[in-house]
């Protein structure tokens, strides 16, 4: 529900800001307007959501670092290792894989972003979960509610894993991969992908 408000919010506020843009005057007048105060009202209860739900939800610290799609969070004294559901970092060099082009860089770049954070996570509903290896498939979030899963692939960091498409956020972060490639940036800026 909330998603599903969240999406409808930010689907007006694009509405808005196209018609501007490409002067639709009258379209934003009609049709955009009247309806801002309703969205300010929406986006205000859902922040009041958010700070409710987020009093109530675990957080948990980061151990270590596998990867840019890989870690390891302390869950109570239980080691848990999270593997970020939906995306897909470029693998750096290990025992079992090879590096691949912006691996090194995936992982560095989660690792500042998680540094010195703690984070809490969901799992889906649809798709299971843990993976083959045992390791939990998250969509993980920051204490300020930072997507994670979505900030790596709209930073270029990360693509879809499109082995798994039977996910909750599939079209919202493939959307985000799409703009990083048009923008050209991380591993769309280096790599052949």
């Amino acid at each position: 529900m909330r998603n599903k408000k969240l999406f409808t919010a930010v689907l007006t506020i694009l509405a808005f800001m196209v018609g501007t843009f490409f002067g639709q005057e009258r379209f934003v007048r009609e049709y955009i307007e009247p309806h801002i105060p309703e969205i300010i009202d929406q986006v205000q209860s859902q922040q009041a959501e958010y700070e409710e739900e987020h009093a109530a939800q675990n957080f948990y610290s980061i151990i270590r670092i596998a990867d840019g799609d890989t870690f390891t969070i302390d869950k109570g004294g239980e080691e848990v290792t999270l593997r970020l559901l939906g995306i897909d970092t470029p693998e750096k060099k290990s025992s079992f894989t090879e590096e691949e082009c912006y691996g090194v860089e995936a992982t560095q770049i989660i690792k500042r972003l998680l540094d010195g954070e703690e984070i809490r996570y969901e799992t889906s509903k649809l798709s299971g979960e843990l993976d083959r290896y045992g390791r939990v498939l998250a969509y993980v979030y920051l204490d300020d509610g930072t997507f994670v899963n979505a900030e790596l692939v709209k930073r270029g960091v990360a693509m879809m894993y499109e082995k798994n498409t039977t996910h909750e956020h599939y079209d919202s972060l493939k959307i985000l991969e799409i703009e990083a490639q048009k923008q050209g940036v991380g591993l769309w800026s280096v790599c052949k992908v």
